[in-house]
């Protein structure tokens, strides 16, 4: 799966704009009052202007290079704050092929990951850069019900095919892209912060256009041609 655009709220753009454009220098793409895209590798990152009380956080995660965890981690570590549990900051999971991560949070309260996986090309660069993130290779969705949601939304967009069923979660995707499914108010790895219901519109690349939205959930999800 290859995931074009995730389009998140927040009630935080100037303060996510010095992370993302400045610290990250990721390229904007459009800016305005209510609304701030950024390139990230092949992907957008669209960040939304929330009229709500409360603050929308979000778990989204940026693929990078095999074998390139510590380069990774240090060029994070100038960009923002690096989450972990205690001393530990960097996660290996062996139910997915050996994929290692290290996690950051934004102004937005975002939980983000860098994530290497071994099925991508190995890190080859003397220095890690902007140029190694790939792009968004996942979104949390955090859902009442985990099969139901998984099994309409891979029945919408014929990705039955797809689905992952994991110990820790499920999810619909690849090692490229992959949306997944937890229940609402599990912990995000690695903070103790509930998964929770906030708007969230995602974008994937398939062979046909069509659009889909989650029944008692506010999450819209489209599919575009190249």
């Amino acid at each position: 799966m290859i995931i074009k655009k995730i389009k998140l709220m927040s009630r935080k753009l100037d303060a996510l704009e010095k992370t993302y454009a400045d610290q990250f220098q990721f390229p904007i793409v459009e800016r305005d009052v209510n609304r701030m895209d950024l390139q990230v590798g092949n992907s957008i990152l669209s960040f939304n202007r929330a009229d709500m009380d409360t603050i929308p956080y979000y778990h989204f995660a940026i693929g990078i290079p095999s074998k390139c965890l510590q380069q990774a981690k240090l060029w994070l570590s100038a960009r923002a704050q690096i989450l972990g549990r205690g001393n530990e900051k960097e996660f290996f999971y062996s139910y997915l092929a050996g994929a290692q991560a290290v996690f950051f949070t934004d102004a937005s309260e975002n939980i983000g990951e860098l994530v290497s996986r071994r099925e991508r090309p190995e890190f080859d660069d003397r220095a890690f850069s902007l140029k190694n993130l790939l792009g968004i290779t996942e979104i949390g969705l955090p859902v009442n019900d985990v099969d139901s949601a998984r099994d309409q939304i891979a029945e919408a967009f014929g990705l039955q095919d797809s689905v992952i069923k994991l110990p820790q979660f499920t999810a619909i995707g690849n090692f490229e892209g992959s949306i997944d499914i937890v229940p609402v108010g599990r912990n995000w790895l690695p903070t103790e912060k509930g998964a929770a219901l906030f708007p969230l519109e995602v974008t994937i690349l398939g062979d046909e256009e069509k659009s889909f939205t989650l029944p008692d959930h506010p999450y819209t999800f489209h599919m575009v041609k190249e």
